[in-house]
């Protein structure tokens, strides 16, 4: 059973690859993104350029720094004051992504993505293809869906 788990999560990451959900623009004012964060919940945003190049994706936590510089909290995470001074003063949305690059190339193995899930401590990803184009996303819950879904078959 461990040999099959290791052979399915060989299969290319396109294969659990599924539409990202929220793409914005790079130069979109940081008061929209609070607004469209409002609306659409807790999931990260992906940030392109025009053409669609990848520049990073916003998550959750960074929406919270913003918010607790303008309200004039102390974050707890392990980030430094320029950091904090940088996220508070963000203007557009290329002004918050986060710092980890959460990204896989399309050619990609899901061992690669759940190394990069853990790498990055997030269960969401983006996939690009060679000209840094966002093309989807995915989810650590849609690897996991994956997985049983092959196993059960063979099974």
């Amino acid at each position: 059973m461990e040999d099959e788990q290791h052979m399915v999560c060989q299969h290319a990451v396109t294969a659990v690859m599924k539409p990202i959900p929220l793409l914005i623009p790079s130069d979109l004012p940081i008061e929209e993104v609070l607004l469209r964060f409002s609306k659409d919940g807790n999931q990260p945003f992906v940030v392109i350029e025009p053409g669609g190049k990848f520049v990073g994706v916003i998550t959750s936590m960074d929406i919270v720094e913003v918010i607790s510089s303008y309200i004039g909290l102390k974050s707890k995470r392990m980030i430094s004051n320029f950091d904090r001074f940088l996220k508070g003063t963000a203007q557009t949305a290329g002004d918050l992504i986060a710092d980890e690059r959460m990204l896989v190339q399309d050619d990609a193995r899901i061992t690669v993505a759940i190394s990069v899930m853990e790498r990055s401590h997030s269960s969401f990803i983006v996939v690009v293809n060679k000209q840094n184009i966002a093309i989807g996303c995915v989810e650590l819950s849609d690897i996991i869906a994956y997985v049983i879904q092959q196993l059960s078959r063979k099974g």
